[in-house]
């Protein structure tokens, strides 16, 4: 399995102009996402893969449309999030979603 890039390297992303205007909704999504994930890895409960469903598909969009408003970390990391549920690794998973917020506080992005 590919070994995920650091986020540090992705901090600032160049969008494309027909779709600036979506980019503050599309990075408050991916917030929500996040904090989703952190609510349900938050409950003291044993996760069957049922249970990780939902998280799987949250993992699984961010992977198909990160790229597209040219967030291609948040592809990298939705594939990884969609694969530690697949595989039940739960400690994986609380270390993406760590990363996933770390970069969402932090990403800047400009028109050009």
């Amino acid at each position: 399995m590919p070994q995920l890039p650091s986020p540090e390297a992705y901090l600032e992303v160049l969008v494309e102009e027909d779709i600036a205007d979506m980019v503050d909704e599309f990075l408050e999504n991916r917030r929500k996402d996040q904090k989703k994930i952190v609510a349900f890895l938050s409950t003291e409960t044993f996760h069957t893969p049922e249970e990780l469903e939902p998280v799987r598909r949250i993992g699984h969009s961010m992977k198909g449309v990160g790229g597209m408003y040219g967030f291609h970390w948040v592809t990298a990391v939705g594939a990884e999030i969609d694969q530690a549920c697949r595989e039940k690794d739960l400690p994986r998973l609380e270390s993406l979603t760590g990363q996933l917020g770390w970069y969402l506080e932090r990403v800047r992005y400009r028109v050009g």
